[in-house]
């Protein structure tokens, strides 16, 4: 069976799943999505036309079409009736860190920074405000927003649940079962390596291939490149497992101003140095986009 798969950084490990569990997969082509030109639509799309089954991780139009790859969305694909096509939510969590964002401007890019393309609301907003960084640090431990969310695991798994109602495979049961045994996201859209094989075993399931767990793991990489503690009072609010300190594992920034930022390898922050490097960073850049 030839698979073609389409969606963000979580597609290539699942691809790797799909093809090590079942002997009979083979992988046509595998693509993340904001790595996709609009002179790479054509070729991506005839990959996908001569595959028995494409995986679309959900993507609207109102992504793909600022891009130049109106083509390319999951709609446009079903559309499309060329190849069987199942859709699939990305895995995405927020109840560790409920503020952590992405920043896109209008071309749907998303700005970098000291944690790769994640943004800390409340260091955004302090930012924005004027408050010094250690005013702004001292919001990480996640007492102000639990008095505004009391409950953000519960809100994450219904923002989850509502967007994988939009497709055809459903995960947030696992999701909810392994959110109060310990962090199982890196970061809100990069989930670990087991919460990845449950959820390709998942997908294999609904599109009715066999899937031997066996065999899949261990996936060669991770998506642990950033790695974002879980705010203390939330771990309080859960009794969640103790997690080592408070560290936040990012990239450590080099050149940086209104053109983009370069990086210098990997960096550990706490929450005072990273609160500094985003200051930093914002500084150099100037207006943010929303």
């Amino acid at each position: 069976m030839r698979i073609a798969l389409m969606g963000n950084c979580q597609v290539r490990l699942i691809a790797e799943a799909l093809r090590r569990a079942n002997p009979d997969v083979r992988i046509a082509g595998t693509w993340e999505i904001h790595e996709v030109r609009p002179e790479d639509e054509a070729g991506v799309l005839a990959v996908m036309d001569g595959s028995d089954l494409v995986l679309s991780q959900r993507t609207g139009d109102g992504y793909t079409r600022p891009r130049g790859i109106p083509r390319l969305s999951t709609a446009a694909l079903k559309a499309r009736a060329t190849a069987r096509v199942l859709s699939f939510p990305a895995l995405h969590f927020k109840g560790h860190a409920p503020d952590v964002r992405h920043l896109m401007d209008g071309r749907m890019n998303a700005l970098g920074g000291p944690l790769g393309n994640y943004h800390v609301g409340q260091i955004v907003d302090a930012w924005r405000a004027g408050r010094p960084a250690a005013e702004a640090a001292s919001l990480l431990d996640g007492e102000a927003l639990l008095a505004r969310e009391p409950d953000p695991f519960a809100a994450s798994l219904a923002d989850f649940a509502a967007r994988e109602a939009e497709t055809d495979v459903v995960f947030s049961d696992v999701v909810a079962r392994h959110a109060r045994a310990g962090r199982q996201f890196h970061t809100p859209g990069h989930p670990s390596n087991l919460l990845l094989l449950h959820f390709a075993m998942r997908i294999a399931r609904v599109a009715g291939i066999g899937f031997d767990p066996a065999r899949a793991a261990p996936l060669a990489g991770a998506l642990d490149l950033i790695d974002m503690p879980t705010y203390p009072a939330i771990r309080r609010r859960y009794r969640l497992p103790v997690e080592p300190g408070t560290r936040f594992l990012g990239v450590r920034l080099g050149r940086v101003g209104p053109e983009g930022v370069t990086y210098q390898g990997r960096a550990i922050y706490d929450r005072l140095s990273v609160t500094e490097a985003f200051y930093r960073f914002y500084d150099a850049v100037g207006p943010l986009p929303g």
